[in-house]
């Protein structure tokens, strides 16, 4: 199987796997508005873990980028750093794909039922000290 492949039903089985464990917390976690303010241990690793393999899918994306390609090995490894989601978002559009969650067990209503677009940054106002 060639390594292109592999990687990506790694990635996949690594997906299916989250998706099972979340569902698998609704046995004792009530995903709804009301309960937005509960902390989980639990939830938060998830979220984390979710997070990491995010980072990890986006880096194998954009190693497949005209623009990684043309940097000599040397630059590469910087490059991963600094510009991966500019890149990678030129390609495959991150900002304009919708996510919806869609599931009898999810009891979200009002903005939590609509869709959300995950990789549309709003630029962060710098505070100045005297602000804080």
């Amino acid at each position: 199987m060639p390594r292109a492949l592999e990687k990506e039903r790694l990635f996949f089985q690594i997906y299916q796997s989250l998706e099972k464990e979340l569902l698998e917390m609704t046995d004792y976690i009530h995903f709804s508005e009301n309960n937005l303010d509960v902390y989980s241990v639990k939830l938060a690793n998830f979220i984390l873990r979710a997070n990491v393999e995010c980072e990890s899918l986006l880096k194998e994306l954009y190693k497949k980028t005209k623009h990684f390609n043309s940097l000599s090995e040397a630059k590469q490894s910087k490059a991963l750093e600094n510009s991966t989601y500019r890149e990678v978002n030129a390609v495959y559009k991150l900002d304009k794909k919708k996510i919806y969650i869609a599931s009898e067990i999810f009891y979200f209503q009002e903005k939590y039922s609509e869709p959300f677009i995950p990789f549309v940054y709003k630029e962060k106002q710098k505070r100045s000290h005297s602000n804080l």
